[in-house]
Order: structure tokens, then C-alpha cells, then sequence
């Protein structure tokens, strides 16, 4: 099962050392202030319907990714975020891990901000590790649901 959505792939990525420093030394730092902007809101006033949650999570990748300038891995994050959008609005029905993953992005942002790329690798990989879990539960769920609206 697991297979069909990428995410038994999902280990830390080729370069992942590499990716905090990359993003610490990147030119375009100024996109930071936007995400943090956004995700700082929505940890106040959480009223963001599930699918506004999962395509902000999504552009938050997203926008670290173009950061970086990583074309294999913006490629790459977008081919499992084409697989898991419908599960991530359904993860992100959860007010608990709506509020969980505003912390863990802000957390990233300011690691980042800070200039400390150590803190900025663990942030991600925290981020990276919780949204795999979730994932995970959430497409069983989905699964045992379906399955019973069939019977």
C-alpha cells in the first residue's frame, strides 16, 4: 500500500546534510519571510478549512525546495505531493496536527533564520518524520472508510 503513495521512499534524501547549509548560504532567504508570516497566522487563527492547510504545507515545501535552487529535489517533492494532496487535506482535518505542523515549520524557519544549520536539519527531519507517520494512518483510515461504505 505504502509503495503506491512514495512513501516507503521517503528516507532522508540524498544531500539532506547538505540542505540546511544550502538554504543558510542561499541568496533568496528573502522567501522565508512570507512562510513565516503565513504559518505564524495560521498558528493564531487556525480557521483554515482542511485543503487551504495541505496546500499551504505543500507551497511551504515547496518554496524551501526553490530556495535551495535543487531542481532533482523540487522534482521530487512535487511527484509526492501529486500522490498524497488528497491524504494531506484528510491528515489535516486534525486540529492537533494542524497546530503541530505550524510549530514544526516555524521551528524550520527559525532554525534557519538563526543561521543554525544543525537545528534547521533536526526541524526538518522532525517534520519530515511526523507528516510520514500521519501519512501513513491517515491513507489506512481513508482505506478502512472507503471499504465500509462499500459494505
Amino acid at each position: 500500500m505504502e509503495d503506491k503513495y512514495g512513501i516507503t521512499g521517503w528516507r532522508k534524501p540524498i544531500g539532506y546534510r547538505e540542505i540546511p547549509e544550502a538554504l543558510l548560504n542561499s541568496t533568496d532567504l528573502g522567501v522565508i519571510g512570507d512562510p513565516y508570516h503565513t504559518w505564524s497566522a495560521l498558528l493564531k487563527e487556525p480557521s483554515k478549512q482542511s485543503e487551504e492547510f495541505a496546500i499551504l504545507d505543500t507551497l511551504f515545501h515547496d518554496t524551501l525546495a526553490r530556495a535551495l535552487g535543487n531542481t532533482f529535489l523540487l522534482r521530487s517533492l512535487r511527484t509526492i505531493n501529486e500522490r498524497l494532496t488528497l491524504f494531506r487535506m484528510l491528515d489535516f482535518e486534525s486540529p492537533e496536527r494542524a497546530e503541530r505542523t505550524c510549530r514544526q515549520h516555524l521551528e524550520i524557519l527559525n532554525r534557519i533564520m538563526a543561521k543554525d544549520a544543525v537545528g534547521a536539519r533536526e526541524a526538518m527531519w522532525e517534520n519530515i518524520e511526523a507528516g510520514r507517520n500521519h501519512i501513513r494512518s491517515t491513507i489506512k483510515d481513508a482505506l478502512a472508510r472507503s471499504y465500509l461504505k462499500k459494505r
